[in-house]
């Protein structure tokens, strides 16, 4: 009995043993230790195999088993990693290459970059320079600043490609000399460089149409300062256009005038609705003359304010006669003698005030359609009339 309890405990101590030490022995006939991984549903695991010898042999070997699933984790995400940071190296919006600092290798050059110049990826690495300069002159000017400096940003410059075209580049590079090679940076601005092109063409042609014309022409940003001043807004002024860009404009105008333009201007800018004003603006000899101004809203597809354009349109001459006839007006309405003229015809065409009071007629009548307006004689017979009043 107690010899049966013994081998029972004996039995259950070994097993107890193993399970502790998560070991198994195998038979091996290589004496080396092997390292293998196994993958389970919840858990990562590596083995290690180490040899048990038995004199002069080894006769087995112990596997030892250890999660590792931590670490396999840990290694997923750094290839992940990896791969994603190829990724975003390999298919940048810009051209990225390494090459040693005395440019006798490129040692490494993304796809971006092989696709702008036209190259494969072998080709651009069996080259000793990955940008083959248009402009010589513009290369050494770029590698004098690197030099200098140790980096050389967002630089214009021409590059030929594999077919012998050219692209306009903006360039950017960088000098390590305690890693012993050079970084740059490529980005093809040649569709940018056109439409600039066409932007410029239009402008100039927009520009010299502008001043063609005898108005004065101006613009301003959508905020309210003027950022352009046509030749003639200068030449009439005899200030240069530098010194009233902003609101240095405002300084031309008259001083009874500058408080309500600005105060309207303003209101304009907030609502985006149309500007229509009068004002006196200073001449080069120090004369003011009355100008009409209009500006209006330019707005892009999305119907949103981009710019304000204006003009202003001299009418000294006809706001100042505008102005003598309202005094003559005045004058006439104001006066207690009959004062009337008539056609050629002897129509009577108008009579003031005190003429109606005089002839018994209303304020509010319409002297064209009066009596005294119809008789054949109505200027002898209105004589004739007032002669016997007295």
């Amino acid at each position: 009995m107690k010899s049966n309890n013994k081998k029972k405990a004996s039995i259950k101590n070994s097993s107890a043993a193993k399970k502790k030490l998560k070991s198994v022995d195998v038979q091996l006939k290589d004496p080396k230790q092997i390292e293998t991984e196994e993958q389970k549903k919840t858990a990562h695991l590596k083995i290690k195999s180490v040899p048990i010898q038995e004199g002069d042999k080894v006769s087995k070997t112990r596997r030892v088993k250890r999660d590792s699933t931590e670490l396999k984790q840990a290694e997923v995400a750094l290839k992940i990693s990896e791969n994603n940071y190829q990724n975003l190296y390999e298919n940048a919006p810009v051209g990225i290459y390494r090459t040693k600092i005395d440019g006798s290798k490129i040692l490494e050059i993304n796809n971006t970059a092989c696709t702008m110049l036209g190259f494969t990826k072998e080709e651009m690495l069996s080259q000793p320079s990955a940008i083959r300069w248009a402009d010589i002159d513009r290369r050494n000017e770029i590698i004098t600043i690197l030099k200098k400096y140790g980096v050389a940003n967002n630089f214009n410059a021409d590059i030929l490609t594999k077919d012998g075209s050219k692209i306009s580049c903006l360039l950017s590079m960088n000098m390590n000399k305690t890693a012993g090679y050079l970084e740059g940076f490529i980005v093809d601005i040649t569709e940018r460089k056109r439409a600039e092109e066409v932007i410029n063409d239009n402008e100039k042609r927009f520009r010299d149409l502008i001043e063609s014309l005898p108005q004065l022409f101006w613009t301003c940003r959508v905020d309210g300062p003027c950022d352009y001043l046509s030749k003639q807004w200068v030449e009439y002024t005899g200030i240069p256009e530098k010194e009233q860009l902003g609101y240095g404009w405002l300084e031309q105008l008259h001083p009874d005038d500058k408080d309500r333009t600005v105060s309207e201007w303003m209101e304009k800018v907030k609502t985006g609705e149309s500007f229509d004003i009068e004002f006196r603006i200073r001449r080069a000899d120090g004369i003011y003359r009355w100008f009409k101004t209009r500006a209006v809203p330019m707005r892009d597809t999305n119907n949103i304010i981009i710019k304000w354009f204006g003009s202003n349109t001299e009418f000294d001459g006809l706001k100042r006669s505008l102005e003598t006839q309202e005094r003559l007006v005045s004058t006439i309405e104001s006066s207690t003698d009959l004062i009337s003229y008539a056609d050629l015809n002897a129509n009577i065409l108008y009579m003031n005030l005190a003429g109606k009071k005089i002839l018994g007629l209303n304020a509010d009548d319409d002297i064209t359609n009066s009596h005294y307006a119809k008789r054949k004689k109505g200027i002898k017979f209105l004589v004739t009339k007032i002669r016997g009043m007295r």
